[in-house]
């Protein structure tokens, strides 16, 4: 049989004390107040003071405190009485066992506890066992909240659900009255219930009422809030249904109290269940927004996978009529693709090189043949000067054939420039061609002052190069070819009446 194990801590309605003769442990006289359950406990020294409850069960535990100002007190179980106990030691300690009971017979218990002397006796919290249903069962436990349907509250204009400190509240909902008379019923199936709800300064009293039993007073008042405490146990109540009634009782106060509902336990075996008529098949019924919202959703992924069908079919067709370009079609023209460029370079063998296609008159069509012209030692010229005079003019009384159009620069810095000095207007001389043999020394030609013919504009220290095919470089003073036969090229004269002019 399956034991239920109840706790009811010290500020619990259930718990009855004697009057004023107990009073709450707060942090201002006690700075062991965190060392209790729930930071919370109730303490009395009046000789006699006493504090008991009922239960239905077959265990009981007490626990408190063993301090060095505690002293005797008495436990008694029925008519029966224990011997007296000393609760006093040191050092101090906490949350230990009272009292604990050898096993009960199975039922309905009083439990009283009496202070002896005028030292302090504190209670923190008592645990009890009862047994739910048979041995070989497991216990089932359903959790009703207040706005369940279970729940029925008369009159309902006297009823709120808006009770104060809603957020302590199991569910973030509660119902609360202030109004004496009214009354909360709580219908249910199960052999054991247990009702929770807030208590503080401005608690009300209530009477509890199970079925027909004789009801039994409560109250809610205590000095500190404390919310889902324990208003109510019940348990051996049997199979078949049960109703708990909760209601406000009168109170002499100059402002109002109030009683706030807050959840249900109930507990309950298989074989009660079966002997209240409560099939699982009744169990498992789905509400009508729960079989509206299965409805929907079924139509909704029926839908989805109609629309999936759709997509692909059209995509299978579509794909039959495209072309492997994404966005064009069969019917365009081949020329409206773009092909891809392939890259097949010549052997090595069939590549021209550079030398037969400088040499080639035929390769070379009208391309003008560029002189090579070293100019290493001139001295730097300032680029907003230009290279050569901006007009045609004469150089050592000879008319030049180039222009500024004809004369580019490629690259200028501080220790050179480099020239690209285009091919002289003249027929083409295959002995004069560039060749890629070493250039031969400088000839540097210089404008002698007062020769014949107009004299143009002069360049300082101008030394221009012409790098000519003139075979093996000669020995010093001498001609290349003098001594093989092959005549040397006609030097240019200066005089533009000579034939060799250029």
């Amino acid at each position: 049989m399956p034991n239920l194990t109840t706790t009811i801590e010290d500020y619990s309605p259930l718990l009855v004390y004697s009057g004023s003769d107990w009073t709450a442990g707060t942090s201002e006289n006690d700075t062991s107040l965190d060392q209790y359950s729930q930071s919370s406990y109730m303490r009395t020294n009046v000789d006699g003071a006493t504090v008991f409850f009922v239960f239905y069960g077959v265990n009981v535990q007490i626990y408190g405190a063993y301090r060095s100002t505690h002293g005797f007190y008495q436990i008694g179980i029925d008519t029966k009485l224990y011997p007296p106990v000393n609760g006093q030691t040191t050092p101090d300690s906490f949350q230990k066992t009272l009292f604990a009971t050898v096993a009960l017979q199975n039922g309905a218990h009083t439990v009283k506890m009496t202070n002896q002397g005028k030292t302090f006796t504190d209670l923190d919290f008592i645990t009890f066992q009862s047994t739910v249903g048979l041995d070989s069962e497991s216990m089932i436990i359903n959790t009703f909240q207040d706005p369940d349907p279970s729940f029925s509250y008369y009159p309902s204009s006297s009823w709120s659900t808006y009770p104060s400190n809603l957020g302590m509240f199991s569910g973030g909902n509660g119902h609360v009255s202030s109004s004496a008379g009214s009354y909360v019923t709580y219908t249910f199936q199960g052999d054991a219930v247990l009702l929770y709800g807030p208590v503080g300064p401005n608690g009300a009293p209530y009477a509890a009422q199970m079925d027909n039993n004789s009801p039994s007073n409560y109250t809610t008042n205590t000095l500190t809030y404390r919310p889902q405490t324990l208003l109510y146990y019940g348990s051996n109540l049997g199979a078949g249904s049960h109703t708990l009634k909760i209601t406000v009782q009168p109170f002499n106060s100059s402002y109002p109290l109030t009683l706030a509902v807050d959840y249900a336990e109930v507990f309950t075996t298989a074989s009660i269940q079966r002997a209240s008529g409560y099939s699982t098949s009744t169990s498992s019924k789905l509400s009508k927004g729960a079989i509206a919202g299965i409805s929907v959703g079924s139509i909704f992924g029926l839908f989805l996978i109609l629309a999936s069908i759709v997509y692909f079919v059209r995509r299978r067709r579509t794909g039959r009529q495209t072309s492997p370009i994404i966005g064009h079609n069969q019917d365009k023209k081949a020329e409206d693709i773009i092909q891809p460029f392939n890259y097949n370079p010549l052997p090595v063998s069939d590549a021209p090189s550079p030398l037969s296609q400088s040499h080639s008159h035929s390769q070379l069509g009208h391309e003008t043949l560029r002189t090579q012209v070293s100019i290493a030692s001139l001295p730097t010229t300032p680029p907003t000067t230009g290279i050569w005079p901006p007009t045609a003019g004469t150089v050592g009384g000879a008319a030049s054939h180039t222009d500024s159009s004809d004369v580019t620069s490629s690259r200028n810095s501080e220790t050179a420039q480099e020239l690209i000095v285009p091919q002289l207007r003249s027929k083409y001389r295959p002995d004069l061609a560039p060749q890629l043999l070493s250039p031969p020394p400088a000839r540097t030609r210089r404008t002698a002052a007062g020769g014949g013919g107009r004299v143009g504009p002069s360049i300082p220290e101008l030394q221009i190069t012409e790098e000519v095919d003139a075979g093996p470089v000669p020995a010093e003073g001498g001609i290349a070819g003098a001594d093989s036969g092959t005549s040397a090229p006609p030097e240019y004269s200066q005089d533009p009446t000579s034939p060799n002019a250029r």
